[in-house]
């Protein structure tokens, strides 16, 4: 295809993106709420006012309101905007990378010249919904509350099932589903070995940014009558929840891109989190982090480099 053709298809990916990222933003501070994603439709948090669809573009419509609502004048907050260029972001970028490229980034595949394959737009997908999934799970413990079993069940279903009807979604696979039953079990234990491994030292858990959290909030009054009323609003969750919490992001890397993927994603992660905790004591005022956030990067950044990957270290091809 032609560069304008390219320009346009990834333009036309990040727009989807900020349509994902605006539905994303929904079910962040639905779910873990108890609240249905479908009804009531979009509304000011302060007022309770319906968004008009003008008012609900995404990105566009918050800078055309300066961040605040039509009806009661109060802030809306930049988050919202945020999330969503960060997801039209994410499509547009890996679109490149494994789209337009002709699956350039995957392992062992030919370059696709001249026209892009269905199977190459499936993969597309698939990796999007992991790092979707990541996402929501890194914003929703920036709220300090849980990630919903439904979620992180969900995702976890698609990444197992789909490549069983579709091997070619996990390019290191050798296309024969027994094979890849396998590999998303080894993918399974390597992510809970890779997380029970780092429990004791670089990654913050809910619980840890809940404890400092309740320490700065003894100078705050009004910090801490906020969060005891976004914390009221969640359903009480047990001890099953906050495991599933906690091996969540690793797992369903394992299982989407094996247990090469795991173990890369989970020492990116580590540098990633240990440099931010250096920049943090150096700089000061910065917000702690959670671990979804930095494998959430890790995540995109083995995604874009997998075959140099594989090829600087052949222990993460195929067994």
């Amino acid at each position: 295809m032609s560069d304008n053709l390219n320009w346009l298809l990834v333009l036309w990916c990040g727009l989807v993106g900020g349509i994902v990222g605006s539905f994303m933003n929904v079910v962040v501070y639905r779910w873990p709420r108890g609240m249905s994603i479908v009804q009531p439709g979009s509304h000011c948090p302060s007022c309770g006012n319906d968004i008009r669809w003008f008012h609900n573009v995404p990105v566009l419509g918050w800078l055309m309101l300066r961040g605040r609502c039509f009806d009661c004048g109060l802030k809306i907050s930049p988050r919202y905007p945020l999330v969503e260029a960060l997801v039209v972001a994410i499509f547009a970028f890996l679109a490149g990378f494994e789209v337009i490229s002709g699956g350039g980034n995957l392992p062992g595949r030919t370059l696709s010249e001249g026209h892009i394959p269905a199977d190459l737009w499936a993969i597309y997908a698939y990796h999007l919904l992991l790092l979707c999934s990541l996402v929501c799970a890194a914003l929703i413990e920036c709220d300090e509350l849980f990630v919903p079993l439904r979620l992180i069940v969900g995702t976890l279903l698609v990444g197992l099932v789909a490549p069983i009807f579709w091997p070619p979604l996990h390019p290191l696979g050798s296309g024969d589903q027994g094979a890849w039953i396998v590999g998303a079990f080894l993918g399974v234990m390597a992510g809970l070995m890779m997380r029970t491994a780092a429990w004791p030292s670089v990654f913050e858990t809910v619980d840890a940014m809940r404890r400092r959290s309740e320490a700065a909030e003894q100078q705050q009054p009004r910090k801490r009558r906020k969060r005891r009323k976004q914390q009221q609003m969640q359903p009480k969750v047990g001890r099953k929840t906050q495991l599933a919490n906690v091996y969540f992001p690793l797992v369903a890397v394992g299982v989407f891109l094996g247990w090469q993927g795991a173990v890369a994603v989970g020492c990116g992660s580590i540098v990633l989190q240990s440099v931010y905790a250096i920049i943090r004591r150096i700089a000061g005022r910065l917000p702690p982090a959670p671990l979804s956030a930095w494998q959430m990067l890790a995540t995109l950044g083995y995604l874009v480099i997998w075959r140099i990957a594989v090829q600087w270290l052949p222990t993460l091809g195929p067994m």
